[in-house]
């Protein structure tokens, strides 16, 4: 027996780890000095997402549907409650992300977690903690993905529209044609850029005319997929319209100029099976 509580006693806190596109985290305070991750406590006969989706609203104003996946646990005892807490830490993805001040919150915000480094709050060193263990939502990749295209010039226009910026071009002239266009960590590469494309040793033997990319997807993700699709459905040549599928991401799907075939989808892990097809 500790204080007014059994040791056996543990008080659950449901806690949320999102993060926006620069890898900050969302965080909040509660009448006190203190960042902590998003959420609180469970209620009887809630479920985990049920807490999340009330403890995200009561303080930070999150009513877009999510999904969420338990990905560590923090133990503490609290003195001033003669009580243990244990967080359930769950990595969240925002359908919509919008954010502001709610009832149990008296600031809101992306915060760098890099700046919590040396926190007297015990809170924020275990936020710093969970961030340095859980550094990413989105898998680093060390694949390159490169398109072969007759024409630079119709490539930047269309990609520039969609918010993607020319990292480096390098002018065409015979095989020595590049361009790299890149957004929020999605990079792109471009060869030739000019008919010397098709004289590429192992594409030649095609006809000029086969299609570009068949059988191929291109996956682009973006930090806000709704606001994005907003901005460039009217632009992108859209294919297939933003739906929910049933992994539980949102996306849409387009055609570039070449006749790529693009996936515009919400940022997450590709190597968790978090959002795989449940059967």
């Amino acid at each position: 027996m500790s204080g007014k509580y059994p040791s056996t006693f543990y008080r659950i806190g449901i806690k949320a780890m999102i993060r926006n596109e620069k890898g900050e985290l969302l965080l909040v305070k509660e009448r006190q000095s203190a960042w902590s991750l998003p959420g609180g406590g469970m209620e009887h006969g809630e479920s985990m997402h049920d807490a999340l989706k009330r403890e995200l609203y009561e303080e930070v104003l999150i009513e877009s549907d999510f999904t969420e996946e338990l990905i560590d646990t923090e133990t503490m005892y609290l003195d001033y409650h003669e009580a243990y807490l244990i967080w359930m830490v769950h990595k969240v993805t925002v359908d919509k992300l919008t954010y502001g001040l709610g009832q149990d919150a008296t600031e809101v915000g992306f915060v760098d977690p890099e700046t919590l480094k040396d926190s007297k709050h015990l809170s924020e060193r275990l936020v710093y903690g969970l961030h340095k263990k859980h550094p990413t939502q989105v898998s680093r990749n060390k694949l390159q993905l490169e398109l072969h295209v007759d024409d630079f010039n119709p490539v930047k226009e269309y990609y520039g529209k969609l918010g993607f910026a020319v990292a480096w071009e390098h002018p065409a002239k015979g095989f020595d044609g590049y361009l790299v266009i890149e957004k929020e960590g999605n990079t792109i590469c471009f060869w030739s850029g000019n008919q010397e494309v098709y004289d590429q040793p192992h594409f030649k033997q095609f006809a000029r005319d086969t299609a570009r990319g068949y059988g191929v997807e291109v996956v682009v993700m973006v930090s806000d997929i709704h606001a994005f699709y907003d901005h460039v459905k009217d632009t992108a040549n859209v294919v297939e319209p933003l739906i929910k599928q049933p992994w539980g991401l949102w996306d849409f799907r387009a055609v570039d100029p070449a006749g790529y075939y693009l996936r515009f989808t919400s940022e997450h892990d590709v190597l968790s099976n978090s959002h795989a097809i449940k059967k």
